[in-house]
């Protein structure tokens, strides 16, 4: 039996079966190996999706703007972005859902994305308006004007009546 074991093991290409793993659009990284008592490993790393893009075509987005397609098995529970980003507009995207998921406060409050004529806009998650940013640069400072803009507007109901609030302007938040 030990015999055969080892026939089968010395038959075994282990390049061919990372290249083989490697090809499917989830994986991001696989290596398989040999242990020094003769068993065979085999590490994997998933992709993680960041965001749901739905446009023409639906897909995921990692963490460096590369597109991959959506899982038949499974739905991953991420922010969406409506549209069709352009490749630029991919990697500015991915720069601002991560910056959102490193704030507390908007990461709980955001359930997507759009590109407008005005900039990348977000919708909050239990208000009726849009959050314009604009261009998705200096974000800390757009975020800390709408935190203290919703913490006074929060129970107003004058808040009900906008259909956006636009942080794109220096030191000021307006609203329509």
């Amino acid at each position: 039996l030990s015999d055969s074991v080892s026939a089968f093991k010395r038959g075994l290409n282990l390049r061919e079966i990372e290249q083989t793993l490697n090809q499917n659009a989830w994986v991001e990284d696989a290596q398989s190996f040999v242990f020094i008592d003769g068993g065979i490993g085999v590490l994997v790393t998933s992709k993680l999706p960041i965001v749901r893009i739905e446009g023409d075509s639906s897909y995921y987005l990692d963490a460096s703007g590369a597109p991959f397609p959506l899982s038949k098995n499974q739905s991953v529970v991420v922010p969406i972005f409506y549209g069709n980003p352009t490749t630029k507009q991919r990697l500015l995207l991915v720069d601002a859902v991560q910056q959102v998921a490193q704030d507390s406060f908007m990461s709980g409050h955001v359930v997507s994305y759009e590109w407008l004529p005005e900039g990348l806009s977000i919708e909050p998650r239990q208000e009726d308006y849009q959050i314009v940013l604009g261009m998705p640069n200096q974000l800390e400072q757009k975020f800390n004007k709408y935190k203290a803009f919703y913490a006074k507007m929060r129970d107003s109901a004058v808040l009900k009546t906008y259909k956006q609030v636009n942080l794109s302007f220096h030191g000021q938040v307006v609203c329509s």
